[in-house]
């Protein structure tokens, strides 16, 4: 498939992504095109995968048809997702063009609805200024190189074991939706973490006992044991990695490590690094 052809393959499954998400949810949500938007969220999805924002559904509601209130909007940058197939397929003579898409739109579309749970947002008020408020994020994104750089105190700032648990589950299901035979798994590289495949195996098969829970009820419950040692691993072998840990970096650390349940895996060894020598 050529790029106009991917994309308009976006735009046919887009309702049916639409549906999914919001069976995800339990609640309304909407998903967008990018292309079909103006300025600035079209040059966003020309440089990013996709976006999502708390006021996003409201910034955009005279373009989303029909609107039915408040709810998730996640939008698809539909150039950036057709150049990125394009790409990975040109690398891999005799692929399947189609799951390449299918596997990545799982993806993306995981790794944004894990932010509209982790994130804990409720979309019962309706702003008035949304689209002022929402407009400069926007347009920074818009600006900045792709993919994101995670030159940040804490690489996964955003992106913890309770978002990385959320966006599995919803990609997970979305590709089953989509056919694909193998559970899609996120790219977690850019945030200093284990490759997805990893959280995926430590899921051991739960986003297939799970199946019909939706994603606000999953943040309740507890993951498997080694799923949370881990993420409790991951963020260790990062702190002990810096040169000179921040009070930012140190406190990221023990909210992450008492992220389930206050397990102290672990904690006394790292936090010595944090403490004056007698």
């Amino acid at each position: 498939m050529n790029r106009n052809t991917l994309a308009k393959r976006i735009g046919k499954l887009r309702p049916e992504l639409e549906r999914a998400a919001a069976g995800l949810l339990g609640d309304r949500c909407y998903v967008a095109l990018a292309s079909t938007l103006p300025s600035p969220y079209s040059a966003l999805g020309r440089r990013h995968l996709a976006w999502t924002g708390n006021c996003l559904d409201v910034a955009l509601r005279r373009h989303l048809r029909p609107w039915r209130g408040r709810g998730g909007c996640i939008m698809l940058g539909d150039v950036a997702l057709s150049e990125t197939v394009a790409e990975t397929a040109a690398g891999r003579p005799g692929a399947n063009t189609g799951r390449i898409l299918e596997s990545l739109l799982a993806d993306v579309l995981g790794h944004e609805l894990g932010h509209v749970v982790r994130s804990g947002w409720t979309f019962h008020d309706l702003p008035q200024d949304a689209e002022l408020s929402i407009k400069p994020a926007v347009e920074a994104w818009a600006r900045a190189v792709h993919p994101a750089a995670r030159e940040t105190a804490v690489p996964w700032s955003y992106h913890d074991g309770q978002w990385i648990r959320l966006a599995q589950h919803a990609a997970a299901r979305i590709g089953r939706l989509l056919g694909l035979a193998a559970m899609a798994s996120l790219e977690l590289e850019n945030y200093g973490l284990s490759a997805g495949w990893r959280y995926a195996a430590a899921l051991a098969g739960e986003p297939d006992r799970l199946v019909g829970m939706k994603l606000r009820e999953l943040a309740e419950t507890s993951p498997p044991e080694a799923f949370a040692r881990l993420w409790r691993a991951d963020i260790r072998r990062w702190y002990c990695g810096l040169a000179k840990p921040t009070g930012e970096q140190t406190e990221a650390l023990m909210q992450g490590l008492h992220l389930f349940g206050g397990v102290n895996d672990g904690l006394e060894e790292t936090s010595r690094r944090t403490r004056p020598a007698a």
